[in-house]
């Protein structure tokens, strides 16, 4: 159950100073702040944001779809863009 990065949701926003354990999700416009530490595996959410609960295989199973939906989306724009 591992994906090797942390990801970060839309409109959050990420302080310098702070420490996000491997295969962590910082949801949408969460406030990571100055000085914090979260545990590997964490779903961080809220203002300031907070461990809300453990990172689970389903989490996993959506995070790939999202990367592999985007890399599709990538792929075929810059196929586009080549034809111009």
């Amino acid at each position: 159950m591992t994906f090797p990065t942390v990801s970060i949701g839309i409109n959050s926003t990420v302080l310098d100073g702070f420490e996000i354990g491997e295969n962590s999700i910082v949801g949408a416009n969460a406030l990571v702040t100055s000085g914090k530490t979260f545990p590997e595996n964490s779903v961080i959410t809220g203002v300031p944001g907070k461990v809300s609960r453990e990172v689970t295989d389903q989490d996993i199973e959506i995070i790939k779809k999202m990367r592999l939906n985007m890399l599709i989306l990538w792929l075929s724009i810059k196929k586009n863009r080549r034809h111009e």
